[in-house]
């Protein structure tokens, strides 16, 4: 039973250090706003694009909308494909403007010209920098002790490494084969390219 003061009114979206959550957890709300203010961000770039240089562009794209992009983005971990290519088109449009592309070009070649990363696999190094910080204590205390490791880093003898457990739900690294690991993050990294490096578990 929830009780209001009078004048308060409920609403079934709340903003929280920046992430907008729903009543569903969808994110629906968050990649929506992100989208929207992304794409109004682009806007008022493009209207000074012909005085400036490409890597003014590149930083100013970098600083205006990436960082819209990147900010919390762990959250949007597991979420469908559709919801996560509405944010993709935005990191398309931004190629296009830095690189003075046409609206229908293909942009795979330039996104590998500027050494951007798609938004999946964005996702995945942040949370891959944020196991990376909690196994070697540079995370916060309260993210570090919610880290389960399930094997010994180290040995490479089991093929599941360790385990992230959150209200019922269990967020555990893709199996590595012995001879995998590594003490570095682009070890980890590059031992995970072709599988997601995050997979919910039924239990």
């Amino acid at each position: 039973m929830a009780f209001r003061r009078k004048g308060q009114t409920s609403s079934s979206i709340v903003r929280d250090l920046g992430i907008y959550l729903d009543s569903s957890l969808t994110m629906t709300a968050h990649i929506s706003r992100t989208v929207s203010n992304s794409f109004a961000a682009l806007r008022q770039v493009r209207s000074v694009r012909r005085s400036l240089p490409m890597w003014v562009m590149l930083s100013l794209v970098t600083a205006l909308v990436l960082t819209r992009l990147d900010c919390g983005n762990a959250t949007l971990a597991g979420l469908p494909t559709c919801q996560l290519n509405r944010l993709q088109s935005v990191l398309h449009a931004d190629a296009r403007l830095v690189c003075g592309a046409r609206k229908y070009d293909h942009v795979t070649s330039l996104l590998q010209e500027l050494h951007w990363l798609s938004v999946l696999d964005r996702i995945t190094f942040k949370l891959a920098t944020l196991v990376f910080r909690c196994m070697h204590g540079l995370a916060q205390a309260y993210l570090a002790e919610t880290l389960n490791c399930a094997a010994d880093v180290n040995s490479c003898h089991a093929f599941q490494i360790m385990a992230f457990r959150h209200k019922g739900q269990t967020m555990k690294l893709t199996s590595l084969q012995p001879g995998d690991c590594g003490d570095n993050l682009m070890d980890l990294l590059e031992a995970s390219s072709e599988e997601p490096l995050w997979t919910t578990a039924d239990n």
